[in-house]
């Protein structure tokens, strides 16, 4: 089988049968059509009934996040390449046809990457997406998933990072590209992106995860590797990011044992964000959870995450992430009647 095109979906009936349509209007059979569902209900069996095909094979499985369940799909898919075309985008047509065609003239390549439309919600093209070669700046993301295509061996071998939240396609691309795999190229567009995916609603935060990719896999060393990449700008209306990114753990080691608290004392992270996780994962038995007002986030399997309205006073401390307001936290614990606990932005922990 030429290719295994993996499709992640949740709560979006109407993203999802524009992706089944696009694919079911391709000429080209080989391949097969692997759908992950983290929804639940009647929808679903309505999903298998309206759009089952002979290629198509549905998962309705809990996942932690997008990444977890792309990682799912992958587990299950058979091609000898694999294309992620999740819920909303779509194939252009005969792209399958003319895929097949150029992946056999170039040799096989390890990746084969294409051209990418990028249209507004209301179908107006906005843009055609390139991918981006080895001379570019190298903070770029490189590729595009929904246009590129990977060998099923090598994408087995690196898969998707599921504590990621956004900006997991940019950590893949840069430990494959480490690999040094054959490339292809093409010009033509193989797929259409509609604009309002998270992560076009929260560009600060995927650039948040792109710059921890990158400094994690040492494509850059410190501020002075990106100075001339628009990339990252707006990170650094904050000035403890990129410090925080690139020595937390030692920081938050020092400031724990620094701070006056008593033995066996235990604080909640304020924010459930990568920085909030980063600074979990110091000393775990140091706290008890996280605080955010999205209890649903994707966050570190079995820890707690507590809304603002509803943590109980059984801890000593507060860490609060990036981007925190310390005086709107120390509001809500006076409101609350916990004023006498302690509260330290990471600011505290850069200036110790």
């Amino acid at each position: 089988m030429f290719l295994s095109i993996i499709t992640v979906t949740k709560d979006d009936p109407v993203g999802l049968r524009r992706t089944i349509d696009s694919v079911d209007r391709q000429s080209f059979q080989d391949y097969e059509h692997i759908v992950v569902n983290g929804s639940r209900g009647l929808d679903c069996t309505l999903e298998v009934s309206n759009f089952s095909r002979d290629y198509r094979k549905f998962i309705f499985q809990r996942d932690f996040g997008i990444y977890d369940a792309m990682n799912i799909g992958l587990s299950c898919a058979a091609g000898e390449y694999v294309l992620f075309l999740n819920g909303g985008d779509e194939l252009v047509y005969e792209a399958l046809r003319m895929a097949e065609r150029q992946v056999q003239e170039e040799g096989e390549p390890d990746l084969f990457c294409f051209k990418q439309e990028f249209v507004a919600m209301d179908g107006r093209l906005m843009k055609v997406r390139q991918h981006y070669g080895p001379d570019e700046p190298s903070c770029l993301i490189p590729f595009w998933h929904q246009a590129l295509l990977i060998k099923m061996d090598l994408h087995r071998r690196f898969r998707y990072d599921p504590d990621m939240r956004i900006a997991g396609d940019h950590d893949l691309f840069l430990r494959l590209l480490k690999e040094k795999p054959s490339i292809g190229y093409s010009d033509q567009v193989l797929s259409r992106m509609t604009d309002g995916g998270i992560s076009q609603t929260s560009r600060d935060l995927a650039n948040l995860e792109s710059l921890e990719s990158l400094l994690k896999n040492k494509v850059i060393q410190d501020r002075r590797g990106i100075n001339n990449c628009h990339y990252f700008n707006s990170l650094f209306t904050h000035k403890s990011v990129l410090s925080s990114y690139s020595s937390i753990g030692k920081r938050v080691q020092n400031f724990l044992r620094h701070i006056s608290r008593p033995t066996g004392s235990v604080g909640l992270i304020w924010g459930n964000g990568l920085i909030g996780r980063q600074i979990y994962a110091v000393s775990p038995s140091s706290f008890r959870g996280f605080v955010d007002f999205d209890t649903a986030k994707t966050g570190i399997p079995g820890v707690p995450v507590f809304s603002p309205l509803a943590f109980d006073a059984t801890f000593d401390f507060i860490i609060l992430s990036v981007n925190i307001d310390k005086t709107d936290v120390l509001s809500i614990l006076e409101t609350r009647g916990m004023s006498d606990k302690s509260v330290y932005s990471v600011e505290d922990i850069n200036e110790l």
